[in-house]
């Protein structure tokens, strides 16, 4: 043989696929069963949770790293939509990437958020339509192929 097949520099060969990484969810939720059932039910979907239960602790999580913010309204420490103006202004991208959680229906809820420009979802939330929310809301492709898998249930 020769060229690159005799020495074993298969440049075809030598080029592996990219490695797909699950998009990081930044989730801040401070009662901890929620937050726990959040956390599993994003890991199933294929996404990899960070999961903190106040906005002090969130913000030691806040890097470039993050794809979403999921964030319940009312958190200790702060308001939901207090946290994202501070996130957004950091990382702009999760101005368009954030969903609101909360279990509060009063107008001023809605009218808070709905001045972030961000989406809302009450509690409870049917996890199927939490999980295709989540992913239509990453860059489209990135969802990892789930063979056999039904991880919103």
């Amino acid at each position: 043989m020769t060229g690159s097949h005799a020495t074993g520099n298969d440049p075809m060969r030598d080029t592996a696929p990219p490695v797909r990484t699950a998009p990081r969810v930044l989730v801040i939720e401070d009662d901890d069963p929620v937050r726990t059932i959040i956390g599993r039910l994003l890991t199933g979907a294929g996404f990899e949770p960070i999961l903190a239960k106040s906005a002090a602790e969130a913000e030691a999580y806040l890097t470039e790293s993050i794809s979403l913010l999921l964030l319940d309204f009312r958190i200790p420490g702060s308001r939901g939509d207090l946290f994202f103006y501070y996130a957004s202004s950091r990382y702009p991208i999760l101005r368009r990437r954030t969903v609101f959680l909360t279990g509060d229906t009063t107008a001023e809820v809605e009218r808070m958020v709905s001045h972030t420009g961000c989406l809302l979802r009450h509690k409870p939330f049917v996890n199927s339509s939490l999980i295709s929310l989540l992913w239509s809301l990453v860059e489209p492709g990135s969802r990892p192929q789930m063979q056999g898998r039904n991880p919103t249930g």
